[in-house]
């Protein structure tokens, strides 16, 4: 089959892919959880898109950012720091349940879609460093089936976990596929596959990177609309 044998060739990409495999069905198991617990608390739909706007400003202000950190660190560091760092931040929904502070589900959901923001664009963009040139259009394919697996499979276990069990648990299954996640990366951590773009000079300065933020038109309105909810 394709699948294992671009895996088996390619035996530093398949920790990616696995890795991304747990953060997406994560993240799904995440988001099931939050919007759930969110409207089973509150039944506002206000407070559902308060919090669905936190979860897509990151993505518009971090992920051009996330390219200018891909230009000047190691990128298996900020894979592995990015799953690892928001393991606690994805047990603060249960915290705020059993305390009745609704800021700390807010503050998850924002913080652990900052993180994504900053993995997304990195893990693309290390990929074209350790996968073979001719096995690139194969992993390319692979990873548009992993998106569909991790969003279709994750939303819909999510749901059914939620309904039969409780959404809490979603939760507790979050940052262990996060825990587990970082520890495939941790061996990015000690090869070199970087090195021969060590003495690349970066394209883009974070000062550009801020100017195309908010020189793009529909980024500064959705900028300005977040900022008045």
């Amino acid at each position: 089959m394709m699948i294992p044998k671009i895996l088996y060739e390619e035996s530093t990409y398949k920790m990616i892919f696995w890795s991304s495999i747990l953060n997406g069905i994560g993240s799904r198991f995440a988001q099931v959880g939050s919007l759930a617990l969110l409207y089973e608390l509150t039944e506002s739909g206000m407070a559902l898109g308060i919090l669905l706007s936190l979860q897509v400003l990151p993505t518009i202000v971090f992920a051009p950012i996330s390219g200018y950190l891909a230009d000047r660190f190691h990128k298996g560091n900020l894979l592995f720091w990015a799953d690892l760092l928001r393991v606690p931040f994805a047990l603060l929904p249960i915290v705020a349940v059993s305390t009745g502070q609704l800021w700390l589900l807010y503050f998850s959901a924002l913080v652990i879609s900052i993180g994504n923001a900053i993995y997304r664009p990195v893990r693309f963009a290390i990929i074209p460093e350790i996968v073979q040139k001719k096995n690139l259009v194969s992993v390319n394919g692979l990873e548009q089936n992993a998106i569909g697996i991790t969003l279709v499979f994750g939303s819909l276990l999510g749901g059914l976990m939620g309904y039969f069990f409780d959404v809490i648990i979603l939760f507790f299954f979050h940052s262990l596929f996060l825990l587990c996640a970082a520890c495939l990366l941790w061996r990015l951590k000690k090869i070199g596959f970087y090195q021969r773009i060590k003495d690349v000079k970066p394209q883009t300065s974070f000062s550009e990177m801020s100017r195309l933020i908010l020189n793009v038109a529909l980024l500064r309105v959705l900028l300005i609309v977040f900022a008045v909810q």
